[in-house]
């Protein structure tokens, strides 16, 4: 008995002191990244392209937990500032290091939402903390996302132009062996057959 309510106490007096931790998250929705915009060469069905890598969200729990995403988010809130200790600013990577252990990335069953859990004893600096790590995730898949659309874009320009190229040679031939074979058309652009001489 005498054992049973040191525990209890202990355990008591432990939990009474240690400074509570709050737990806010952020919710954010992930999409496989776009293919590659394709007009003349075969696209990708549909059914295809819905199938998703079964990889993918753990792929993006890494991304999200990398220097890429939370070294801006250290930046942005001036976290080795916010979290100095004694005066003394901590380094960028003590920050990131402290920031990553702050974070929890859990998946929401047989969804593509990815939910970002952030543990500190300042319920503000909690919210804070989840709603810009997710913002500067979504800031730059958005960024990835409008590079690969300029660069579907100016593929898409070139295959076009290329296009116009063979279609104005292909004109310039059949000019050549019409005037070779003698054929008289009135009007060599029109696609009527009925209206030719």
């Amino acid at each position: 008995m005498l054992i049973f309510l040191l525990v209890v106490i202990t355990v008591g007096i432990i939990t009474y002191f240690t400074p509570r931790e709050y737990m806010s998250f952020a919710t954010i929705e992930v999409e496989p990244n776009m293919q590659p915009v394709r007009i003349f060469a075969d696209s990708v069905s549909t059914e295809e392209a819905a199938v998703t890598d079964p990889k993918f969200t753990k792929t993006q729990f890494e991304i999200i937990m990398r220097k890429g995403v939370l070294y801006p988010v250290i930046q942005r809130l001036e976290l080795e500032k916010r979290w100095a200790r004694e005066g003394q600013p901590l380094t960028r990577e003590q920050a990131y290091a402290k920031l990553q252990g702050m974070l929890q990335l859990t998946e929401v069953r047989n969804t593509n939402l990815i939910q970002i859990d952030v543990y500190s004893t300042d319920p503000y600096e909690a919210s804070l903390l989840a709603n810009t790590v997710a913002t500067e995730y979504m800031e730059q898949r958005i960024s990835e996302a409008q590079a690969i659309m300029e660069k579907g874009l100016a593929q898409m320009r070139d295959e076009v132009t290329q296009k116009e190229r063979a279609v104005n040679d292909a004109y310039a031939e059949a000019s050549r062996l019409r005037t070779e074979a003698g054929i008289i058309d009135p009007n060599p652009d029109s696609f009527d057959a009925g209206s030719r001489v």
